[in-house]
């Protein structure tokens, strides 16, 4: 009943958010992000996000593939999953355009069952742990599910706002046979501001400022990302602030990090980094560190059609 993996650098890998931005500035992007959260437990996470999108201006379509994958390292439960995204592009006017999507992922979840210690394998009198089990729960050992999402997005050079709605189908992600657990529906409400900082003066030449801010619900949880972020000279540095705007429980802290952001954008690359210091009862957890990498180019199919660049 896990909820499902998120990014701190989200402007980065937007793809991973909405299905919308998907080949959104009309080229040829690949990205990476590699996450890596509270390394200071036994219990950490780690999760990976590749992805590659294209844009087709003959039908003003654009296609992409992401693959993300999720590891807790104590139980080696993982969870898999491949998604093909569709974007159709709607020219509002001559500045603005709606970009309704849709995809459809395959995803897989595993727990290591083969990995537990079960009751019949337990010998009190002999105090030795048998090999073998007869326990039928070792036969779950992983399970499939098909996935469908939507989303849709209004932007213009300087300006985006977006929705995204994943798991529409609420598919079933039980190990026990014959039970049903839905996966809880993940929605996600997403803005942006790109500020271009070289009407203040000189001194700001090449300078940017984009402010972000993104909602995000899945079940009883939810989480509040606001942050803003600088561009100059191709030096990036940020900050974001996390939060909980409703608590579940009286221990339940409202701000729950403070991640600071950097990155070197270098012609069509991109390198990010962000630290997310905890403010909860995680603060000796040593944080979570998380890595992206994009790489922009001329489209594969009728060359570069604009410079809609969403940051």
């Amino acid at each position: 009943m896990g909820q499902d993996p998120i990014f701190t650098q989200f402007y980065n890998v937007p793809e991973q958010m909405n299905p919308s931005f998907t080949a959104v500035n009309g080229t040829t992007k690949v990205s990476l992000a590699h996450r890596t959260q509270w390394a200071g437990l036994n219990y950490s996470l780690s999760t990976q996000f590749a992805n590659f999108n294209s844009y087709v201006d003959d039908i003003k379509s654009g296609f992409g593939l992401t693959l993300l994958n999720n590891l807790e390292t104590t139980t080696r439960y993982r969870f898999t999953q491949a998604t093909l995204n569709y974007a159709y592009r709607v020219q509002l006017s001559y500045d603005w355009l709606f970009i309704p999507s849709v995809s459809f992922g395959f995803g897989n979840k595993d727990y290591a069952f083969d990995s537990l210690l079960l009751e019949d394998q337990i010998n009190i009198i002999s105090g030795v742990n048998n090999i073998n089990s007869i326990d039928p729960i070792l036969t779950n050992n992983s399970i499939q599910f098909f996935d469908f999402s939507a989303g849709g997005l209004v932007m213009n050079d300087v300006f985006w706002v977006g929705l995204s709605l994943k798991h529409l189908n609420r598919p079933n992600i039980s190990f026990v046979n014959n039970k049903n657990i839905s996966l809880d529906p993940f929605i996600s409400f997403h803005t942006g501001f790109k500020f271009d900082m070289n009407h203040l003066n000189y001194h700001w030449t090449d300078s940017y400022l984009f402010l972000m801010a993104n909602f995000m619900n899945q079940g009883p949880y939810n989480r509040f990302d606001i942050g803003a972020e600088i561009e100059t000279n191709g030096f990036t540095f940020g900050a974001i602030l996390s939060t909980s705007p409703s608590k579940n429980d009286n221990n339940a802290h409202f701000l729950n990090s403070i991640n600071l952001t950097t990155g070197w954008v270098w012609d069509d690359f991109k390198i990010g980094y962000s630290y997310d210091i905890n403010t909860s009862s995680l603060s000796n957890t040593n944080g979570i560190h998380e890595i992206t990498l994009t790489y922009t180019f001329y489209s594969l199919f009728n060359g570069d059609v604009g410079c809609w660049r969403c940051k």
